[in-house]
């Protein structure tokens, strides 16, 4: 028996974008492939307990990241609209951080998945978003989360201030980043 243990990821990210007369037609895709022996790709030993991949995405038993090679993330956009399954827009906007109050859970966040549909108005460095998420953190699947943040972009100037609802938990939470890079 060998007592070496093998990891690998590989991940695929492929973009379109096309004009129409709505404006830029956006798709991206990000494909995944990861190994890893101490967790395995989907089976359980069931003496030693390790394997069953990791954290599904989708739920905790089944879901995507219990294949070899699966679709990481899906999103497509036309005019201002924003359709897809990606990071949640507490991430995508904010980056990471804390939660403030009761909603999703009180701590940590970072990289949780959501299928999304949002829309996002840009003007003069001005991004407002407002949308719907259905996150594997929030509570009941089928019960989306509605949320709206502004984030304004001036050279290395970056400000966001975003609100979520959780209906699950029936609570709030909020979040301000100030952000600044100092010249090259």
């Amino acid at each position: 028996t060998s007592v070496h243990e093998t990891r690998y990821r590989v991940r695929l990210e492929v973009t379109a974008k096309n004009e129409t007369e709505y404006g830029e037609l956006e798709s991206r895709f990000r494909f995944k492939a990861e190994e890893n022996s101490d967790k395995g790709t989907g089976t359980v030993d069931p003496e030693t307990g390790k394997g069953g991949g990791h954290n599904d995405t989708i739920s905790q038993a089944e879901g995507p990241d219990s294949a070899a090679v699966v679709v990481d993330k899906a999103i497509i956009s036309l005019a201002g609209f924003t359709l897809g399954f990606d990071d949640n827009y507490f991430k995508r906007a904010g980056h990471d951080g804390w939660y403030v109050g009761n909603a999703r859970f009180e701590g940590p966040y970072g990289d949780y998945d959501a299928l999304f549909f949002e829309y996002t108005y840009r003007a003069n460095g001005f991004a407002v978003t407002a949308g719907m998420e259905d996150g594997k953190q929030s509570g009941e699947a089928g019960a989306p989360d509605p949320y709206a943040g502004v984030t304004y972009t001036n050279g290395g100037l970056y400000l966001a201030a975003i609100a979520y609802y959780d209906t699950s938990q029936e609570a709030g939470a909020y979040k301000g980043r100030f952000d600044y890079e100092f010249g090259e």
